[in-house]
């Protein structure tokens, strides 16, 4: 090999180190990972306007429609059709991500079930407020069958709507909400009857006399657009007998809460009763505990095949839940 090839095995060996080491990365000019804070979001609170539009009628209609539909067949005590609405109900309450218990009892033999559901509390989470209405109706067969519309779909609807508007409001409540949805009311209000001599609440010690007032949806599908002064949808309102209650648990007085709300919702006193009758009040009231009773009235269809969907006051329904929100509330701050 010649001085000059061994020259040129020099230059080409010091070329090579110089190309790596200026792309070899120096470690100290390398850009390092950031430790970003992480942010949480800011817990929104709802008004109450915000909460009570949360109330949506086309749900009203949709939960309506399928409750009332060939396919649950009247919903009668004790057959699939009634199995299917309260699996509704318990699919609509998950989803709310309200915990809730199956009651199981007995009505004329055949297997029952009521469905309880809760928001507790974390401050007066003994004292408890009931929201109510009967999932159940008359039944049918193949060929004929009592759909139950007013009776008593749109009181299930109406109260899965207040449902969903108090669990947007949970963190601000004071007292444990009970949603009740009972079955075999059209056999003698059995459900009710049983939840209120076995009540699940509240949880650590459960006591009917912890309960401290209870609001009952029951055929709320027909609403007035106008109602005169003595203009009274539940007979019970006529009695002149109104049953004050020793209840050191609720101070408020119902009555005087629903006449304070007719001035937002005009239509508040012609639909509310205080005293029993023939639905799921009735065994509260005879614990000793208030009650309210909303009712627009009986009807040309009223237990008929022809108590259907197209018939009914959806706005009604909405704006009768949306009064039932704001009583609740009401007794919550009490």
């Amino acid at each position: 090999m010649t001085i000059y090839q061994k020259l040129g095995l020099v230059l080409i060996c010091l070329l090579l180190l110089f190309h790596h080491s200026k792309n070899t990365p120096n470690i100290d000019h390398i850009p390092q990972p950031i430790n970003r804070p992480v942010i949480v979001e800011p817990k929104v609170e709802l008004s109450l306007e915000e909460v009570l539009n949360t109330i949506d009628e086309n749900s009203i209609k949709q939960n309506i429609a399928i409750l009332s539909s060939k396919e649950l067949c009247g919903r009668g005590t004790g057959t699939n059709g009634a199995v299917l609405a309260s699996k509704l109900i318990q699919e609509q309450l998950t989803k709310l991500k309200i915990p809730y218990s199956i009651q199981n009892f007995k009505a004329r033999g055949l297997d029952a079930h009521n469905v309880i559901g809760y928001i507790e509390s974390t401050k007066n989470k003994n004292d408890i407020i009931v929201i109510g209405a009967h999932y159940d109706h008359l039944g049918g067969n193949n060929e004929r069958f009592f759909p139950g519309a007013d009776d008593n779909a749109s009181g299930v609807a109406g109260v899965l709507e207040i449902a969903k508007a108090l669990s947007a409001y949970k963190d601000k409540l004071n007292k444990t909400i009970s949603i009740q949805f009972y079955s075999a009311e059209e056999m003698g209000l059995i459900g009710s009857s049983f939840y209120c001599k076995n009540p699940i609440l509240p949880l650590n010690e459960p006591d009917i006399n912890k309960h401290i007032a209870m609001i009952n949806l029951d055929m709320i599908g027909y609403l007035k657009t106008k109602y005169g002064i003595h203009d009274n949808c539940t007979t019970w309102k006529l009695d002149k007998e109104y049953r004050t209650f020793n209840n050191y648990r609720l101070t408020l007085d119902l009555k005087e809460t629903v006449k304070d709300l007719s001035k937002k919702y005009p239509f508040a006193n012609n639909i509310s009763g205080y005293r029993p009758g023939g639905s799921d009040h009735a065994p509260f009231y005879n614990q000793g505990i208030p009650v309210i009773f909303l009712h627009t009235g009986l009807h040309p269809y009223y237990h008929k095949t022809t108590d259907t969907p197209d018939k009914l006051n959806y706005t009604g329904i909405k704006n009768i839940a949306k009064l039932a929100t704001e009583i609740i509330l009401q007794i919550d701050k009490n």
